[in-house]
């Protein structure tokens, strides 16, 4: 959204659309998710389910788009739209949440946490910024493993990310969510 703002002020306006349309992607995501979610009676799936195994299909589908500036606007648009479901389909782990795809707001959480666990010696406060602090260190490890596999499969690095979505949605139907 910043880059959107950036351009405008910079009346780069054709610049700005290919910033907005993965930001529209995203907003349709968290719409699809919510549909999903309140619509879970669409086959005998957790609604959780549905929601990972679009990822897989779309993510399979960014794998066939070819390299190149002219079509990264539709890879970027449809990894933005996997990202908005998997950021609102899994927001919570054990009473905390956090975000999937940014690190941002789950540093707000672990310094508030770590502040109120502090001040009030609740035990649940330091379990939550334990969480919260494991979360933000496994989603930094995932961005430089996610980096160096890139340099290696190019965009076939998508296929990795794939994979641990497939052993997610089996790992989901051997819990039964």
């Amino acid at each position: 959204m910043v880059l959107v703002a950036i351009n405008i002020a910079q009346k780069n306006y054709i610049n700005a659309l290919k910033y907005i349309i993965p930001i529209i992607c995203f907003f349709c995501g968290v719409l699809v998710a919510e549909f999903f979610k309140h619509n879970q009676k669409i086959n005998k799936m957790h609604w959780r389910q549905n929601v990972v195994l679009l990822e897989i299909v779309i993510l399979l589908i960014v794998l066939f788009i070819k390299d190149g500036a002219v079509f990264n606007i539709n890879a970027n648009s449809l990894v933005s739209f996997v990202c908005a479901l998997q950021v609102e389909a899994f927001r919570k782990m054990h009473s905390t949440t956090f975000a999937t795809t940014m690190c941002t707001g789950n540093l707000r959480t672990a310094s508030e946490n770590l502040f109120l666990y502090r001040r009030n010696r609740d035990i649940e406060n330091r379990g939550r910024t334990i969480r919260s602090f494991s979360i933000i260190l496994i989603f930094i490890l995932g961005a430089i493993l996610g980096a160096l596999i890139t340099i290696k499969l190019k965009t076939y690095s998508v296929f990795v990310v794939v994979l641990f979505l497939i052993i997610s949605f089996i790992l989901m139907i051997r819990e039964k969510i």
